[in-house]
């Protein structure tokens, strides 16, 4: 769906921005987390001891640490349940936040 809105938006995107604009649109078909707020595919992690997102340093660890974690599963009961054209809607309002208010 999201080729159909890009292509009736007159969007000339490269695969890579393409795919860039998909993980950033992907948020709007997914469920909220438990905790309520919006799920989002690469979003930057979060401080492990205040949940900030605006950590000035990281520093790597060497050798890196392996752990497993976890993570529940990412649904889309409410984006199923929209017609085809609410659909496009979200889709093209991220378009329009991602491009400058729509412009082409």
């Amino acid at each position: 769906m999201l080729a159909e809105v890009i292509q009736s938006e007159g969007l000339r995107l490269s695969e890579r921005e393409q795919g860039q604009l998909f993980r950033v649109t992907l948020s709007v078909a997914l469920d909220p987390d438990s905790d309520g707020s919006s799920s989002q595919v690469g979003k930057p992690p979060s401080c492990p001891i205040c949940g900030s997102l605006d950590i000035e340093d990281w520093a790597s660890i060497e050798p890196p640490i392996v752990s497993e974690t976890e993570l529940p599963l990412a649904s889309h009961r409410d984006w199923d349940e929209l017609e085809a054209r609410s659909k496009w809607g979200r889709i093209r309002g991220v378009l329009a936040h991602v491009t400058g208010d729509g412009e082409k």
